[in-house]
């Protein structure tokens, strides 16, 4: 069984803003939420590598009728090798699937296994 990463944030849609909007923003504004999320999907077993602060990045919201929906981001991965030419800064693509209910936006994101497991 996999890990999961389950949370809700407030949707707080003014007037005038589209629901995609919204969404983006609450991301934004949450988007330390995700860091687990992140990590899960680069080698952070390895010390030098990290989820760069405040690169998260939001290309596109998709929602359906049904409240369904996903966004598109993108955040850097971080390398430390501690030799300016082996540093390097990458970004790495994510969806985050979400589902809108009675003003909330819900994510249950599944987490992938470490990079490197001992047996």
């Amino acid at each position: 069984m996999s890990e999961r990463l389950q949370f809700s944030i407030g949707l707080n849609q003014g007037s005038g803003q589209s629901l995609e909007a919204c969404v983006k923003q609450a991301i934004l504004d949450h988007r330390d939420n995700f860091t687990p999320y992140f990590e899960s999907l680069i080698d952070i077993e390895d010390a030098r590598t990290t989820v760069a602060s405040d690169t998260l990045e939001i290309y596109s919201i998709e929602i359906d009728a049904d409240g369904e929906g996903t966004a598109e981001a993108s955040f850097i991965a971080s390398f430390y090798a501690g030799c300016k030419d082996m540093n390097s800064d990458d970004p790495v693509e994510a969806t985050l699937p979400f589902h809108i209910e009675d003003g909330l936006i819900l994510f249950d994101l599944e987490l992938d296994p470490p990079w490197r497991v001992e047996h």
